[in-house]
């Protein structure tokens, strides 16, 4: 059973409703009749209450947990983009510099005008500031 549904007031509540129908049966056992039914009531009115608050402050704010939904978007998303990068390797020129990396196979010198733009969305400084400079 899961004990984090409801705070001490949620159980508080359900102890109230519990008591009620005891103190009915203490009415109707008792022969000279007292005001146990009062009582119950009373009781029944204030675990309404609780619950109530209980609802506002404490139940209402549950939220599903969506981390496996996220983990399986990631995961998605990764697959998705290994595909893609296994779908260009056999695009590009398989040209090598001594700057790029051992996992850096996608050169943009291999590359045509349109793929260029396609990366440059993701190369926010794609020319290096050396590149830049005028000769002197």
């Amino acid at each position: 059973m899961n004990w984090e549904i409801f705070s001490t007031i949620g159980y508080v509540s359900i102890g109230l409703w519990l008591c009620m129908p005891l103190l009915w049966l203490l009415h109707l056992l008792r022969r000279p009749r007292c005001r146990l039914c009062f009582v119950a009531l009373l009781l029944g009115v204030t675990a309404l209450v609780l619950a109530k608050v209980n609802y506002q402050t404490y139940v209402n704010r549950i939220q599903v947990d969506r981390t496996r939904q996220i983990e399986d978007q990631l995961a998605r998303h990764e697959l998705a983009r290994q595909a893609a990068k296994a779908e260009r390797a056999g695009e590009v020129a398989q040209i090598r510099f001594a700057e790029d990396e051992g996992d850096d196979f996608l050169d943009k010198a291999g590359m045509d005008k349109a793929d260029l733009q396609y990366m440059q969305r993701f190369d926010k400084d794609v020319t290096p500031q050396w590149k830049n400079r005028k000769k002197q």
